[in-house]
């Protein structure tokens, strides 16, 4: 028979077992807030992470990003794609080579960024109490900064000859030193930088450059630089409880600039270890091609980065067959031809290709190197990479549809609009029938939200 003794006990037992499997969900959830979802969409959810992927590059074009009304646009938006994308995939009216294309270089490009991140997590030290407060005191400071540059450390010299001497200036040595008009028209004039704003080799010698003074001839990876520093203009007076509350800023400061360091010493040692060296003739053949050539209306470059690899490969080598065989780049002791070479090119940047396609080949390969790397520690089967992944495809099917949408509207225009006012006039229209789209497909599907783990994700950080 149950006493009152007993069953006091059974109870407390069970609060006790209750109470801590509460405690230990609410671990879980604090331990990795990020895994949890905050939309469902039918049989689709989104996830922290994503909102948090999607949403951070945007952030610095923001004045307000953290407002609740901006991050509530956002989870709408992350919505309507998938609402899209969902739609797409059901009509089935899309590439399936294209898609192919753009889920495998999504998952490149996260397994590279995952690896990358592995490399410096394992090589950043804790930091000092002593380098935090170094770097406070220089995120206070904001110097008055111009330069000159040139691929040519000779040319640097020189020019640091002339201006020590008297005989020229920043002024009339940086028409010969850059290209860009603001830069070449104001003696390599860069304004006011402060910590964090530049590369580690080149915010180095800002700070170690007396106010007055020309820098010595230095090098950072875009080439050799002198620079002079104009002025010095201080923010506040250092405290400590201004200190104390910039902590996490300054540290995330300091984790970037060691970051570029550390992708600068292990880029350079990579290229050094595996004897990455590009051969002269076979570049100049690819800087042809790029210029030349040809496809779908666009040049090889737009096309490299735009069109799906295996159609781009049939119709170049159709074009080129003579050339494909030259060796573009060695690698120890093979080479990479320029049908080898032309699906990693994918990844570089547009104007790299043109303006120094041998600088866009090392790029190119040091990032294969680095995504081999990834595959063998078996990261694209990262998480991340995986969510990184569907966030691509979801995107890439919304925009299908938003295109399959407009494309065949046909829009009546009000009498008398000029070009300007018609293409706005057309905006409007489009814009207007996508965002009714999208409330017919919201109203059909079957929608769950709770926002209230962005706002508690993004309270944690302000």
């Amino acid at each position: 028979m149950l006493t009152l003794f007993h069953v006091t006990v059974m109870i407390k037992k069970i609060l006790i077992v209750s109470f801590s499997v509460i405690l230990l969900l609410g671990c879980q959830s604090q331990q990795d807030p990020k895994q949890e979802i905050f939309a469902r969409i039918d049989d689709d959810v989104l996830t922290v992470e994503e909102f948090i992927y999607t949403y951070t590059p945007q952030i610095r074009f923001m004045k307000n990003p953290f407002d609740k009304e901006m991050l509530n646009y956002h989870g709408g938006r992350m919505i309507r794609n998938v609402l899209f994308a969902q739609h797409q995939e059901e009509l089935g009216t899309y590439d399936p080579l294209i898609l192919t294309d753009e889920i495998t270089e999504a998952e490149r490009k996260a397994v590279i960024d995952e690896m990358i991140r592995l490399m410096i997590d394992d090589s950043l030290e804790t930091l000092s109490e002593e380098e935090m407060r170094e770097a406070y005191r220089k995120s206070l400071e904001y110097r008055e900064v111009r330069h000159l540059f040139s691929p040519d450390s000779a040319k640097i010299q020189s020019w640091y000859r002339q201006i020590q001497s008297g005989q020229e200036s920043f002024l009339s040595l940086s028409k010969e030193a850059f290209q860009d008009t603001f830069l070449a028209n104001h003696g390599g004039y860069l304004g006011f930088v402060t910590f964090g704003d530049m590369v580690p080799e080149f915010e180095e010698m800002v700070f170690h450059t007396e106010p007055g003074k020309v820098s010595k001839p230095f090098k950072t990876p875009f080439g050799w630089h002198i620079l002079s520093v104009e002025s010095v203009q201080t923010d506040m007076l250092p405290s400590e409880d201004d200190f104390q509350m910039n902590r996490g800023r300054i540290k995330n400061k300091i984790r970037r600039v060691k970051k570029e360091k550390f992708l600068s010493n292990f880029y350079t040692s990579l290229v050094e270890k595996r004897k990455i060296r590009p051969d002269l003739g076979g570049v100049q053949a690819l800087s042809h091609l790029i210029m030349s050539s040809r496809i779908t209306g666009k040049s090889l470059a737009n096309n490299i980065q735009a069109y799906p690899s295996e159609a781009l490969f049939e119709e170049v080598l159709n074009k080129s067959q003579d050339i494909w065989d030259k060796p573009v780049v060695y690698v120890d002791d093979d080479f990479l031809s320029l049908i080898d070479i032309l699906p990693l090119l994918k990844r570089v940047p547009l104007a790299l290709l043109y303006r120094n396609p041998s600088q866009a080949v090392l790029f190119a390969v040091r990032d294969e190197l680095v995504y081999q790397m990834g595959l063998e520690r078996g990261l694209n089967e990262h998480e991340t990479v995986q969510m990184k992944k569907g966030v691509r495809k979801k995107d890439w099917l919304s925009r299908q549809f938003v295109a399959a949408l407009t494309d065949t509207m046909s829009i009546h225009y009000p009498p008398n609009l000029n070009e300007d006012e018609k293409n706005r006039y057309a905006r409007e229209v489009q814009n207007a029938l996508i965002h009714q789209t999208y409330l017919d497909l919201r109203q059909k599907a079957r929608i769950w939200t709770d926002m209230d783990k962005i706002y508690a994700y993004y309270d944690n950080i302000k």
